[in-house]
């Protein structure tokens, strides 16, 4: 135990902005995020219900993240619980033990997380004095059914319009909310409230620009599960990155569309002034003109990401993404143009109405880019590389596209190989691909009824996700 503890210590100790309270006569709730530490505190959901709890005096707040495989090696041979960040009090000793679900495949971590932490992931086996579950998040909004057997509440929505009524609203079982939405983002900070650099963005202060998206791609969940679309104001984001220099001169911009926030510039120009650099969370091609390239390039960035989609604009067309070829190419020239040189394009494969046509058009498409660029800066040493990352499409409740097939594990695989066989011609072309059989496991927990629940468990009991989609979802092979 004494290795956990003091590991754990060592993480504490590396942090600032952490909060350890006297847990005295204070309802004690347990923040758990199902992935690794690193993971959970580059996500800005974990930094705000951190603040929300603890800036209650009759309240207090704990963090607990999946462990390390190395550290859940040394949990299961010294068989001891799961230990918060804090304190390394036990998750049972806790009054409410709440989940932010960001990601339908973070579902899977949550009976390891019950297990370790000593308590019966079935609601019905719990015992009446047990700590209240509560989940929230993103994928608790989206689809609320896989977490029914084993959580006390769900929450919806967004948790910052119900702080008002803590503690009640998490001590409640049974307890079914509306969704709501925080009217006004200026009524809350949404950033980074704990600095801690061994996080995934650990070098950067992140802070919210917006929430929701004025977009209306038909595959995106975003605008559904952040309806409607907000912007904070300038007066507000400069105030948080006035408060944030003397600790961090990064800047991550969070956001759906942050180049296009109305006032981006006035904003890039306040982190410029300062000697700051900022990096954008999101970009999309059709908001980089010359000046925004130019501001980019002022920040340092070497590369950018777009998010492409299809390569055959008749099929982008059928999704909603609202991107020619001629705004995608034009992106291209003025990134270049500002000697941002390297580029990475997403794409998805399986959409509906694909054909092998449609994936033998990525590589050419690629190629146009890297073509594009390098008439501007034909001498650049990284003119000749382009980055393709491809992910298989995934139907999601809420969307244009919710009633859509997912292709299938070995379907996704024989498009991927086609892909690879197209690009071999290509050596400069990088290829990355997401796995298909967690796009399937994605796929099934988007959707799924209580049923999932024999899914995880299968999941949890054979250690291999493919065995409970063999066994609970084998239209998904």
């Amino acid at each position: 135990m004494w290795k956990l503890r003091k590991k754990l210590q060592g993480i504490l100790a590396g942090e600032e902005g952490a909060i350890v309270k006297d847990p005295g006569g204070k309802v004690s709730v347990a923040l758990v995020y199902p992935n690794r530490y690193s993971v959970g505190m580059g996500n800005l959901a974990v930094h705000s219900l951190y603040r929300i709890i603890n800036e209650r005096s009759d309240m207090l707040c704990e963090r607990f993240f999946l462990p390390d495989p190395s550290d859940m090696k040394e949990h299961l041979r010294s068989k001891t619980g799961l230990l918060s960040l804090e304190s390394q009090r036990p998750l049972s000793e806790f009054d409410c033990i709440a989940f932010s679900v960001s990601f339908e495949n973070d579902l899977m971590n949550i009976i390891p997380i019950l297990s370790l932490g000593r308590l019966e992931h079935r609601r019905e086996a719990r015992a009446s004095n047990a700590p209240v579950l509560v989940a929230g998040g993103a994928a608790a909004t989206i689809n609320q059914s896989p977490f029914s057997p084993i959580f006390d509440s769900t929450i919806p929505g967004e948790f910052e319009a119900f702080a008002d009524e803590l503690p009640e609203i998490i001590l409640k079982k049974d307890f079914s909310p509306r969704r709501r939405h925080l009217e006004n983002l200026d009524s809350f900070d949404c950033e980074s409230v704990i600095e801690a650099p061994k996080a995934q963005f650990g070098e950067m202060h992140l802070m919210e620009l917006q929430r929701g998206c004025p977009r209306g791609c038909k595959f995106c969940a975003t605008p559904s599960i952040y309806s409607p679309f907000r912007e904070r104001s300038v007066e507000k984001i400069i105030s948080m990155i006035e408060r944030a220099k003397t600790r961090k001169k990064r800047f991550g911009l969070i956001g759906s569309d942050v180049l296009s926030h109305r006032n981006f510039s006035d904003i890039a120009a306040k982190i410029h002034e300062i000697g700051g650099k900022f990096s954008p969370s999101s970009i999309r091609a059709d908001a980089i003109t010359p000046e925004i390239a130019a501001i980019l390039a002022r920040s340092s960035h070497k590369s950018s990401a777009i998010g492409v989609e299809a390569a055959r604009e008749s099929l982008r067309n059928t999704l909603g993404k609202g991107l020619s070829d001629a705004m995608i190419f034009s992106a291209a020239e003025n990134l270049a143009s500002a000697g941002i040189m390297g580029i990475r394009l997403y794409f998805m494969i399986g959409l509906p109405g694909e054909d092998d046509g449609d994936i033998l058009a990525i590589p050419e498409f690629a190629k146009r880019i890297r073509d594009t660029m390098a008439k501007f800066r034909p001498k650049a040493p990284s003119a000749g590389s382009v980055e393709v990352t491809i992910s298989p499409f995934i139907p999601k409740p809420g969307t244009k596209m919710a009633s859509s097939k997912f292709e299938g594990i070995a379907e996704i695989k024989r498009r991927f190989k086609l892909l690879r066989s197209a690009a071999g011609r290509m050596p400069w072309l990088k290829l990355g691909f997401d796995s298909p059989e967690s796009a399937a496991c994605e796929a099934f927990l988007a959707t799924a009824g209580k049923e999932a629940i024999e899914f995880l468990e299968t999941a949890f009991e054979t250690g291999t996700p493919k065995a409970a989609i063999k066994k609970h979802a084998p239209w998904l092979l």
